[in-house]
């Protein structure tokens, strides 16, 4: 299934990325990091809440996170609620 993740908004309005842990036709596990934001000078690290393989990538490390963008695409499934990323069936 093919898979969009975003940020939650929360995140979106004041995040920049500050670590990407994985790339296009990587295979990511539940779990698994994904990259980190920082703001505030306080850094988190955004986990999978779904498993498959990245199709693409669409972020690098500065970016500033933007409100409602897919971030991942993901050919996978989703495997539980996270309160951090949103995934949508594309």
């Amino acid at each position: 299934m093919m898979l969009g993740v975003k940020v939650n908004d929360y995140i979106a309005s004041t995040c920049k990325v500050s670590g990407l842990f994985v790339s296009d036709g990587d295979v990511v596990n539940c779990g698994d990091d994904l990259f980190s934001v920082e703001s505030q000078k306080m850094s988190t690290v955004i986990k999978a809440n779904f498993e498959g393989k990245l199709i693409s990538v669409n972020l690098v490390k500065g970016d500033d996170l933007v409100e409602g963008a897919f971030v991942l695409t993901v050919d996978g499934n989703v495997i539980e609620q996270s309160e951090d990323i949103v995934v949508e069936q594309i």
